[in-house]
């Protein structure tokens, strides 16, 4: 491997084979192409443009950007959500990070990018990153609601689920508790798919982020964005109602971790006004129930730029974990020199931008 050559490319529709069978490795599963090619939405490069390193004729590496118009203060700016990098554990002692990296900067200068923003897990990656032009703009915290916590500390500690489940008994009664869901507010309560509440949704989330940096939707991209998971699975919608109005929505998927956790997770949460504070409460609660009913373990949200959401998660029982977030932007510019894009708090970002878990 040593003498092989590293080689990229930008990916066309064409190389989707290789790029399944990446993102397959990665996920430690079998992914579908067909649901590949959605979550990639096609690569159309309007929506979407990769990078592939190869060795040989073998795919080592992949990175992407998603592009999406943001607002920013008075006007709009064309930006590029990283996503989707990995390098096969045989390369990565072959700089194919840092190729990978400087492609898609290069890339995107070309395709008129004027800011890139990613969230990641990974402090190393975070550090890295920065030496190629990122900057780190701030760190959050992950926010966690158990819905069975002794299946919960037993898979985490490694015990295969018969044993996590011993407890069940346990487990069974909190999250009777855990899962209540009061009388709604005089709210009509739906649940739909992304494609049936994509209109609702939409003029919740234009005027969450007015007056931030975030993404303008519109309904055909809301439906295609929500589509599928990678994995195959759904998006719910909670969409909570009155007078023909819509007051607060909640966007939710279900996630499985290699350690057999389930997780139910919020997306984003979304109230029309300060009034409908207590609408999003309760499709709040709705959405512990569906994923308690789901299997689910636990509700993971997040402390997320200009949403919100970590004072009213806490309030309905969540709390901060181990895990953070940590936000880059690119080109570091961004983050220093006072601008406004170097204010988190001027950011809307949630875990419907990011969604991979």
């Amino acid at each position: 491997m040593a003498d092989e050559k590293i080689r990229l490319s930008e990916a066309g529709p064409g190389d989707l084979p290789a790029i399944t069978a990446l993102l397959s490795r990665r996920d430690e599963r079998e992914n579908d192409p067909e649901d590949v090619r959605r979550v990639l939405f096609g690569l159309e490069p309007d929506r979407l443009r990769a990078w592939v390193a190869w060795a040989g004729e073998r795919p080592v590496g992949l990175t992407a950007i998603y592009l999406r118009r943001l607002r920013w203060q008075e006007g709009t700016r064309l930006a590029g959500y990283w996503a989707h990098l990995y390098v096969h554990e045989d390369y990565r002692e072959r700089m194919v990070f840092p190729m990978l990296l400087l492609a898609m900067v290069r890339g995107a200068r070309a395709a008129g990018v004027e800011v890139m923003f990613t969230a990641t897990r990974q402090p190393g990656l975070a550090t890295a990153s920065a030496k190629l032009g990122f900057a780190l703009l701030a760190t959050r915290r992950v926010l966690l609601r158990p819905l069975r916590p002794l299946r919960l500390a037993g898979l985490q500690l490694g015990a295969p689920r018969r044993i996590a489940s011993l407890g069940a008994p346990l487990d069974a009664l909190f999250g009777a508790l855990a899962t209540r869901v009061p009388a709604p507010p005089g709210d009509r309560i739906e649940v739909l798919t992304p494609a049936e509440g994509a209109a609702a949704a939409v003029a919740l989330l234009e005027k969450a982020g007015c007056g931030r940096i975030s993404q303008i939707w519109s309904d055909a991209y809301f439906r295609r964005r929500f589509e599928v998971t990678i994995d195959g699975a759904g998006y719910e919608l909670l969409l909570a109602s009155r007078d023909g109005a819509a007051r607060a929505a909640v966007i939710t998927r279900l996630s499985d971790r290699n350690n057999g956790v389930r997780s139910g997770v919020i997306l984003d949460a979304l109230a029309a006004d300060d009034d409908a504070a207590g609408s999003l409460a309760h499709l709040l609660r709705v959405a512990h129930r569906r994923a308690y009913e789901a299997g689910a373990e636990l509700c993971l949200g997040f402390d997320a730029p200009g949403t919100g959401f970590a004072a009213l998660a806490r309030r309905l029982g969540y709390r901060e974990v181990w895990e953070r977030y940590h936000f880059l932007v690119w080109p570091a510019e961004v983050a220093a020199g006072g601008g406004f894009g170097s204010d988190p708090d001027h950011w809307r970002f949630a875990f419907a931008d990011h969604d991979a878990f």
